[in-house]
């Protein structure tokens, strides 16, 4: 009896398995963007490209760093870094706005650092 008891519970975990973190990062910028995860060395490991307007969802872990760069301009690199710290965590790329809220919206808040944005 306990080993048909262990064997499916064996067989339930994968059902009780959490997924992984998701970092979604939409690009509200005008250029591709390239989209590195980087290691604890300094190491880059690509995660792609990501085209004007579009977004990619990324399968992460809490705490890994990302590396977002439009690429190299006048031999400096433009770059910006995002860590997961959440299960779910999306941010916006957008150069032109500040902190990645766009412009039309006329009053935002922040709750925990996180912008609620409306519009009058």
């Amino acid at each position: 009896m306990k080993h048909i008891l262990l064997a499916l519970l064996i067989l339930a975990l994968p059902a009780f398995a959490l997924e992984r973190p998701k970092l979604q990062i939409i690009n509200a910028a005008q250029n591709p963007l390239e989209v590195y995860w980087e290691m604890n060395d300094g190491h880059r490991v690509s995660n792609g490209t990501i085209a004007p307007g579009k977004d990619k969802i990324i399968g992460t872990t809490l705490g890994h760093r990302f590396v977002i760069t439009e690429g190299v301009k006048n031999g400096v690199e433009k770059r910006v870094d995002v860590v997961s710290k959440v299960p779910v965590q999306g941010f916006r790329y957008d150069p032109a706005a500040k902190d990645g809220v766009p412009a039309f919206y006329t009053q935002v808040v922040r709750a925990h650092g996180y912008p609620i944005c409306g519009s009058a």
